[in-house]
């Protein structure tokens, strides 16, 4: 099962919302149905998608969470929905995508970042759904970057 396998099967399974949270600026779902549609892809730093995905390495790294929706600059509501499962796996792939560069070409800050809030979202949510093809996604990236160190 490759990870392009596993961003289809996520896909099928979330449910977007037609109608959004009240306060809501960002609605997670939709950016996470948009991001898999699209297919695996590395993230350019400082673009639109960037940005969320990195505002979302945040709620994942300090605040141990992803909510459904949030209100402007990431901000919590109140109350705060949890997102799905199928969800928060959807940003766990897009998290593992994200890190595929790193070893022998590069991108270890970014990719090692994304690789990170992958593992601690694996940790913190041990029953996502897809959980086999998100491991073998975890296990390349590390292969990668055990190459890397044993080429340096």
């Amino acid at each position: 099962m490759t990870l392009a396998d596993v961003f289809s099967d996520l896909r099928t399974a979330i449910a977007v919302p037609s109608a959004g949270v009240d306060g809501a600026a960002i609605n997670v779902p939709s950016l996470v149905a948009g991001w898999l549609d699209r297919g695996p892809a590395v993230f350019a730093p400082h673009t639109a998608d960037g940005d969320a995905l990195d505002a979302l390495c945040r709620q994942i790294d300090v605040r141990g969470r992803v909510s459904e929706a949030y209100g402007p600059d990431w901000r919590r509501l109140d109350p705060e929905a949890p997102a799905a499962a199928p969800v928060v796996a959807g940003v766990v792939a897009v998290l593992l995508a994200n890190a595929a560069d790193v070893g022998p070409r590069g991108n270890d800050g970014w990719g090692l970042k994304c690789a990170n809030s992958a593992l601690k979202a694996l940790d913190r949510w041990p029953d996502l759904p897809e959980l086999s093809g998100l491991r073998l996604a975890v296990m390349t990236v590390l292969d990668q970057v055990s190459d890397r160190a044993g080429a340096a």
